[in-house]
């Protein structure tokens, strides 16, 4: 079984007040439903980046990658 996780770079989300994690959790959410359904994955969250991680190896590499 091969190790592969797919890093996603944000750069820093700026905002006013402390509502950081509603811009955080609609970006985590939005980048979901796009790639539903090439597969299952992980979604970690960490500081300006997020790294999703494939459950299984049945994922669509090409269809992710094109998202």
């Amino acid at each position: 079984m091969k190790s592969t996780v797919y890093l996603v770079k944000y750069g820093e989300i700026f905002t006013k007040g402390d509502n950081r994690h509603v811009f955080m959790e609609t970006l985590v959410r939005n980048i979901k439903a796009m790639i539903r359904e090439t597969g299952n994955y992980e979604y970690l969250k960490e500081q300006g980046r997020i790294v999703i991680k494939p459950l299984d190896d049945d994922y669509d590499e090409d269809r992710l990658l094109d998202k």
